[in-house]
């Protein structure tokens, strides 16, 4: 820099600083902008553009991922929801039958429908006419002999007791497949209330029932064959109630078992609960068909149960398991 005076007069030149800026620096070029964290690294529009859409791209990915699972979370709980409601409705269904078939309306019902059906009018009429008449009374039972009673029973309790049962193995169906040890316990109560109801419908229609119950009746008094027929309902009645008691004990220790089933399957969380069904159905078990007791279904379900029963429970089950077996021995 040089001053000069000129006419008294102090002129101060301008500087030129271009020199001091290094001839091979880069130019500044409009819309560049450098990292400062990296400033050997120019962030450019179509760098932050690349970045941005690497972002959303992961956003997108995780949005999905958390979509994905609360969506198997929620259809989970779902499965834990629906299989508890069934639980809730199979141990109704149960208590239902459990108590149809021990109230005393219920053996009545069985003994009346068969023994008042249009179709022995006029037995109850011979035997009320001929009452009175040993021979003639003799006579008339050795005609009824010849006939088979193959008359279906109706009755009000009777068709809510069959409603029970159907239901029953529809929720029982659903589970076949996914929990192989439930289904045999659900199947092994459907095979019993089954068989109850079919026993007692047989003691009411068995001719060697009637046989043996009409000729206690003759020479009785009786003012009318309604009279004749309600006292033979009555005997009958007994002699299916007599029946009943004898499958009491099967029903209680089996009521037993469902319980306790229920309640272990009814304490898993979601999780637990998917985690038994993937066991039940990777367990290797015998066919239904290869079960020919009650007993059998009850033995091939302790396999898949005892993941889930704690030791005094499984020991449990299968102290009951052994009280019903015995009983057939």
């Amino acid at each position: 820099m040089r001053n000069q005076v000129i006419h008294g007069i102090l002129v101060i030149e301008s500087v030129d600083y271009r020199p001091l800026i290094e001839e091979d620096s880069p130019e500044p070029t409009a819309g560049l902008r450098v990292d400062k964290k990296h400033p050997e690294i120019p962030m450019t529009w179509q760098t932050a553009s690349q970045a941005a859409a690497a972002f959303s791209a992961i956003i997108a990915v995780f949005t999905l991922a958390s979509a994905f699972y609360f969506f198997r979370r929620r259809r989970r709980d779902e499965y834990a929801n629906s299989f508890s409601a069934d639980l809730v409705m199979i141990r109704t269904r149960f208590d239902q039958m459990k108590d149809l078939v021990s109230d005393y309306g219920f053996s009545d019902e069985i003994a009346a429908s068969v023994a008042n059906n249009p179709r022995f009018d006029g037995l109850f009429e011979k035997l009320h006419r001929n009452n009175q008449d040993k021979a003639s009374y003799d006579s008339c039972l050795n005609e009824f002999q010849l006939r088979q009673i193959t008359v279906s029973v109706h009755s009000p309790l009777v068709e809510e007791y069959e409603s029970s049962i159907k239901e029953l193995a529809v929720i029982a169906s659903r589970y076949e497949a996914e929990f192989r040890g439930f289904f045999r316990v659900l199947w092994a109560v459907h095979h019993l209330f089954r068989a109850v109801v079919s026993s007692l419908e047989r003691v009411a229609r068995d001719e060697a029932n009637w046989l043996q119950v009409l000729p206690k009746l003759e020479g009785v008094k009786f003012d009318s064959p309604a009279q004749l027929r309600a006292e033979f309902t009555e005997r009958m009645w007994k002699e299916v109630w007599k029946r009943k008691v004898a499958y009491q004990a099967d029903i209680d220790d089996l009521s037993e078992v469902l319980q306790l089933t229920v309640k272990v399957y009814h304490s898993l969380s979601p999780r637990e609960l998917l985690r038994q069904k993937s066991r039940e159905k990777s367990t290797d078990m015998a066919p239904l068909e290869g079960a020919k007791q009650i007993s059998d279904l009850l033995v091939q379900a302790q396999i898949p149960l005892g993941h889930i029963m704690k030791q005094s429970q499984l020991f449990y089950y299968r102290e009951l398991v052994s009280r019903f077996d015995a009983r057939r021995a």
